[in-house]
């Protein structure tokens, strides 16, 4: 048993945000069906460069993981006759359509909602409903820029990414707990409801008190050429994090590279001189890190209670032991790519365990098996198809 069977889903969506809101629903027993235009699918089929994945990019089977595939031209009435078949018997409809393609599509909430009013509607956007970009495409990066998360600039004032599609992600996640909160208001109220969440808000919301403005407060600090602290170098070339955040932690930090009286009686009862001292302990770090390995320091810092980890590429994270001995990869075979390692889904619960049991489906994989489920004969999808709405 997992917590979401019986939950049946609709997905529209295309690229990242939209599709991840679902792939979690899957994870916990969700039936998801995702409804592509017939010939090319979801854009992000098509992604990668490599021609091997041709329809098959690692970001679509990830993110269309335990979904069922079927094609759908919505753009035609009768196309969107069928989908209001499917919409009487779901729970929920996932999908990233600016408004005015949503209502031309005949997915508009107001239509949607009159023909299941217990359907859960989950709009992802990019800037919001509101605003001069309202209705109007974005991507991560260009939210990135919009959100202040760019505010950090090289030496020459050119602005530096994340390096990751946070927003995407996120969203993702947090839509999928806004969808989980409208359906137990369903069980109150009988009704479903729109939910909305936007790459923008996203972004704004995790960089959290970093965005917060005290109006009588300094202003922010020039990011111009940033360094992370607290990234440091071992003698074996290897770079380590340290983050020693609190005074205990400091002055363990401090204990380690003979600084102890750095941080002794009321060093650090000012916070403004505990920054200071923070500087110092970190420079002497720094130098005495060049005299060992990642690994010896890494030992020394965990026993000292000082809050420190490797800095892996991305290519090391399955083989590093906490990752692997969390079980937080799987490997599924695909009918294309062969065998293929993911992450596994993050969340877990104890009774009712998510898992990944498939990769994303290929295009109109399940369409003549769901179209059954809603008691379309063989002649009557076959003369679908024939009309090319398949």
């Amino acid at each position: 048993m997992q917590a979401l069977d019986g939950i049946r889903v609709l997905d529209l969506s295309q690229f990242l945000a939209g599709p991840g809101v679902s792939a979690y629903l899957a994870d916990h027993g969700a039936d998801v069906i995702k409804i592509e235009p017939p010939g090319a699918g979801d854009a992000v089929r098509n992604q990668s460069a490599e021609p091997f994945f041709r329809g098959n990019s690692l970001e679509f089977v990830t993110q269309n993981r335990n979904k069922r595939s079927i094609t759908l031209d919505i753009r035609q009435p009768e196309g969107q006759q069928v989908l209001n078949t499917l919409v009487a018997r779901a729970d929920v409809l996932v999908h990233n359509l600016r408004e005015a393609a949503a209502v031309r599509l005949g997915a508009g909430y107001e239509q949607l909602a009159a023909v299941n009013p217990r359907l859960v509607v989950a709009v992802v956007s990019a800037y919001g409903d509101k605003g001069p970009y309202a209705g109007k495409g974005g991507y991560d990066r260009i939210l990135q820029g919009m959100a202040g998360v760019m505010g950090r600039r090289l030496a020459d004032g050119e602005p530096v990414t994340a390096g990751v599609f946070a927003a995407d992600s996120a969203t993702a996640m947090l839509m999928a707990f806004g969808v989980m909160t409208a359906l137990w208001a369903r069980e109150k109220t009988g009704r479903g409801q729109k939910v909305e969440a936007a790459l923008l808000h996203t972004w704004l919301a995790l960089q959290g008190a970093q965005v917060a403005r005290a109006e009588n407060g300094p202003r922010p600090a020039d990011e111009r050429s940033p360094r992370t602290p607290g990234v440091f170098k071992c003698g074996d070339g290897a770079y380590i994090n340290i983050v020693a955040l609190n005074n205990r932690q400091l002055s363990n930090l401090a204990r380690l590279v003979d600084m102890e009286q750095a941080t002794a009686g009321d060093a650090l009862k000012d916070p403004v001189d505990a920054v200071r001292v923070r500087g110092e302990v970190y420079a002497a770090v720094g130098q005495a890190l060049l005299a060992g390995t990642s690994t010896e320091w890494l030992a020394r810092l965990l026993d000292a209670d000082v809050p420190a980890g490797p800095i892996l590429d991305r290519s090391q994270l399955f083989d590093a032991p906490q990752i692997r001995e969390n079980a937080m990869q799987v490997t599924l075979d695909h009918a294309v790519l062969g065998p293929v390692t993911v992450t596994d889904t993050p969340l877990r619960l104890s009774e009712t365990p998510g898992a990944i049991r498939s990769l994303g489906p290929r295009l109109g994989e399940h369409t003549d098996e769901v179209l059954r489920e809603y008691g379309y004969t063989a002649e009557r999808i076959a003369g679908l198809r024939e009309r090319k709405l398949l």
